[in-house]
């Protein structure tokens, strides 16, 4: 005899409330976790430019962009797989709790082999470069290289579960030590060398308190998430996916790193360092939609066959991050000269004109990781990896064109070109898999743009009647900036429908006027 078919009952109010609260709070945390990240990489960094200047910075560069491309065989795109299956299988706690244990020995056993790779082979990667400086940099680097991949699968699982208050305890006291212990070992004069050693000694606490974590989330001993058993389907499961996902982000790696390798192989360290520091600042600007990623991601994964995920909340945060990143960019350009002289110090005057240079990275820089973290969660990696190929083909050729003859800005020219073909590539991937009309996306980002012209040229006319005229003018342009979103219909499109209008509160406050008289 066959079970009667279940009848569908609504959702309660209560529980509707409950879960919209949580999921406002994990978004929450989300931004939790990338504020923190940005408010001490934004300190060490900071404090590095100035105490290594820009040779000692410069070598620090390079490790670290050398330890950036060895991080993704490290990981083998095993975190990112997890996730997925992690978010898929959430209904089912013993299936949760298999997938952790089965994906965590396999992150494990990865990170060790390739970790260990890079220290031995550190002398003869100096040696290439003609850098013998370079030798306990990498030897440093290697060491994090191990810490920042489990801590990274730490990250992944605890966005899967949506549960992103473990990620930001994880991430506050990697954040710290790497701090204290980076620009500790670096006053008392071990150099670049300190600097990575700092990085490791972060990275391993943050590995440590990773692992804890993933303990109380899934509900494991540490002797069961390194030994526990685990259905062998999903070692196969795990792997198949992650091999997509490994070719896709070493990829990005390769194309976030590209730029100053090849800085510091056709110029100088020096160059690199110049380069590079800006540029990490800059990276600050990614948090936002990183955080977004982090919270809306996990709600796309097909938890049950034929689910189809809802593109909407997705649709409405790219735009968001196009409106508030096009005024970012705007503000980056118009005022580049002041900003990298006051947090860069006098020996990164060329940094300026990298930093102006970037601007189209800066407004684009948001929307990338929130397309490429939805796409991954609804399986569709395999399709990113042609556009992320074009991507890092056309960078190589603007740069190798581009920094023999007019320098380091030639770096920064190819970066913008390269990130518009890949955000460009991911909206028309993500059009395809999720459901929406790509040419949305495209008319909400040249709106935008059209309204971030007119309010960097009053920036920049600000800035010529010094500090007062700026913060001014600044203003103004935030209004102006508004003012032309509203004007070409964008900011409907930005502020949630279930925000008040403007008057609305007028027209509610004669509503209960009304009332009351009757």
């Amino acid at each position: 005899m066959t079970d009667p078919p279940a009848t569908l009952v609504p959702p309660r109010g209560d529980q509707v409330a409950s879960d919209t609260g949580r999921r406002r709070r994990n978004t929450g945390f989300a931004f939790a976790v990338q504020g923190a990240t940005a408010l001490f990489t934004a300190l060490v960094t900071l404090v590095l430019v100035r105490a290594l200047g820009a040779h000692g910075f410069g070598d620090f560069a390079l490790a670290m962009s050398i330890g950036g491309l060895v991080l993704l065989p490290a990981d083998l795109g095993i975190s990112p797989s997890a996730a997925r299956y992690l978010a898929e299988a959430v209904r089912d706690p013993e299936r949760v709790r298999q997938t952790a244990v089965a994906a965590f020995r396999l992150k494990l056993l990865v990170s060790v082999a390739v970790s260990g790779a890079l220290a031995a082979l550190a002398g003869p990667i100096a040696a290439a470069y003609g850098e013998p400086a370079l030798l306990w940099p990498l030897r440093g680097i290697a060491i994090a290289v191990l810490g920042q991949g489990l801590m990274r699968f730490t990250l992944a699982c605890c966005s899967s579960q949506q549960r992103n208050s473990l990620s930001f305890s994880v991430v506050v006291a990697e954040s710290l030590a790497e701090t204290v212990a980076s620009i500790g070992l670096v006053l008392a004069g071990a150099g670049a060398a300190g600097a990575a050693f700092g990085r490791a000694i972060g990275y391993g606490v943050g590995a440590l308190a990773g692992v804890a974590a993933l303990c109380f989330l899934f509900k494991l001993s540490p002797r069961a998430l390194i030994a526990g058993s685990a259905d062998r389907g999903l070692h196969r499961r795990i792997l198949g996916y992650a091999g997509a996902v490994a070719i896709a982000d070493g990829v990005w790696a390769l194309f976030t790193q590209i730029d100053i390798l090849l800085i510091g192989a056709i110029l100088t360290s020096s160059a690199a360092g110049i380069f590079q520091a800006p540029v990490r600042l800059l990276a600050l600007v990614s948090y936002p939609g990183i955080a977004l990623g982090a919270a809306i991601g996990p709600r796309l994964a097909r938890t049950a066959p034929g689910h189809r995920p809802d593109p909407a909340p997705l649709l409405r945060a790219a735009r968001s991050l196009l409106a508030a990143q096009a005024f970012g960019a705007a503000v980056v350009i118009a005022c580049a000269e002041p900003i990298a002289r006051t947090a860069l110090g006098g020996g990164y005057a060329e940094s300026g004109r990298v930093l102006a240079a970037l601007g189209p990275y800066v407004f684009l820089s948001g929307v990338a990781p929130l397309l490429s973290n939805g796409i991954d969660y609804v399986g569709g990696t395999r399709r990113r990896l042609v556009v992320g190929l074009t991507a890092v083909a056309v960078n190589i050729v603007v740069d190798v064109v581009l920094l023999p003859r007019i320098g380091v800005v030639g770096g920064a020219i190819g970066t913008d070109v390269a990130y518009a073909v890949y955000v460009a590539g991911h909206v028309h991937v993500g059009s395809r898999l999720l459901g929406f009309r790509a040419g949305e996306l495209g008319w909400s980002a040249c709106r935008c743009a059209l309204a971030a012209a007119p309010a960097t040229a009053l920036i920049v006319v600000g800035g010529r009647f010094g500090a007062v005229g700026l913060g001014v003018t600044s203003v103004a342009a935030a209004g102006l900036f508004v003012a032309l979103l509203a004007a070409t219909g964008e900011l409907a499109r930005v502020v949630p429908a279930s925000w008040p209008r403007p008057g609305a509160w007028l027209s509610e406050a004669r509503t209960r006027s009304r009332r009351s008289w009757a």
